[in-house]
Order: C-alpha cells, then sequence, then structure tokens
C-alpha cells in the first residue's frame, strides 16, 4: 500500500526504509556528542555544618550532586558527582566514587580508576568567604 492509504497501512518495502531512517538517526545522534551529563546547580554551604571538610584532603558529599574537600587553611576543590559515562549520580564511599549504573570508580581527586568511564569527574569552582564560612560551589 503507498503512504497516502486511507488505511494508513505502510507495505514492507516503506515499514523497513523508515525503521532503518529512525534507527540511523537515534544513533547519530547517541553518538555524536556523547551522554549528556546533568549540571550541578550552585551550592552554598556552612562548612562548620560539615565536619568532614575541616580535614585537608577529605571528600565530603555536601548537596545532592556535590562533593567537596578542603586543600588549605581557606581553599577547597569540589566536584560534580555525576558519572562522566553516561550521568548516573555517584555515591561516596572511603574516599572513592562509585558509578552504581554500570560500575566506573574515581578516586578522592575525580579521577578515573576504573571505567567505563574515560572522563573525570567534572571539577567546579568554588570561592570561600572565611567570614562567613560559606563555601560557594558553581
Amino acid at each position: 500500500m503507498s503512504p497516502d492509504n486511507q488505511g494508513g497501512e505502510v507495505n514492507r518495502r516503506e515499514f523497513i526504509a523508515r525503521s532503518a531512517g529512525g534507527f540511523a538517526l537515534t544513533v547519530l545522534t547517541a553518538c555524536s556528542d556523547g551522554p549528556t551529563i546533568p549540571s550541578s546547580p550552585r551550592l552554598e554551604i556552612k562548612v562548620a555544618d560539615f565536619p568532614g571538610l575541616a580535614t585537608i584532603g577529605q571528600v565530603v558529599k555536601v548537596g545532592s550532586s556535590h562533593a567537596a574537600k578542603r586543600t588549605g587553611a581557606d581553599t577547597f576543590e569540589a566536584y560534580s558527582m555525576f558519572c562522566t559515562h553516561q550521568g548516573c549520580l555517584t555515591s561516596l564511599s572511603s574516599q572513592q566514587f562509585f558509578c552504581p549504573c554500570h560500575g566506573s570508580k574515581f578516586s578522592a581527586d575525580g579521577s578515573v580508576v576504573q571505567g567505563p568511564a574515560d572522563k573525570s569527574l567534572a571539577s567546579l569552582a568554588t570561592s570561600y568567604n572565611a567570614a562567613t564560612d560559606t563555601l560557594t560551589i558553581n
């Protein structure tokens, strides 16, 4: 039947052609830029609310998708906790990030320890106000 058929029927050749075109579009879209990793929203925290941040080098989950660590008296680093493989939210345990979806592991500095992820966790900009003990993560 032709596509202009009132019954909406499609013959086998048309079905295969349409299906193949849709599949090709799906593959091109999925492979073109890689997965879309969610961005972590801006976050402000009181450092005193997270006792682990008193220790230099200790990574602490400080928001639903943020982790931070003190690197000096007034300096911090922060990371997005979204896995760079497919965007799943990682967990933090024993100073490592673990992805529950495909098993990627990241070290305390966000670098890949075990794939399938091949990119480090995203580093986030930080600013610290010592007068208010407020850490801002962008």
